[in-house]
């Protein structure tokens, strides 16, 4: 990358971060304590909330990731662009 594409990035980043800080309570509504307990999750309970989901939930992920990727093979495969 050279530094005009890694300035231009950075300026953006930051852009973005300002933005979100101050549009925030567009989205959530003004002095609402939306997100007061988000970090403090605890994790005791998330997992043990997933251990009583069936099998195929627990398995979507691996077989979406797995579909996408047979799908992109099978496509790039197919395509005249390897052959060019």
């Amino acid at each position: 990358m050279t530094n005009v594409e890694l300035f231009s990035l950075s300026v953006l980043a930051l852009a973005s971060i300002f933005i979100g800080f101050v549009s925030r309570d567009f989205f959530n509504g003004v002095g609402t304590n939306f997100f007061g307990n988000s970090v403090a999750a605890s994790p005791a309970t998330f997992l043990m909330e997933m251990e009583t989901l069936p099998v195929i939930i627990k398995l979507l992920p691996f077989i979406g990731s797995t579909a996408g990727a047979l799908a992109a093979v099978f496509l790039l495969t197919q395509s005249n662009w390897l052959s060019m």
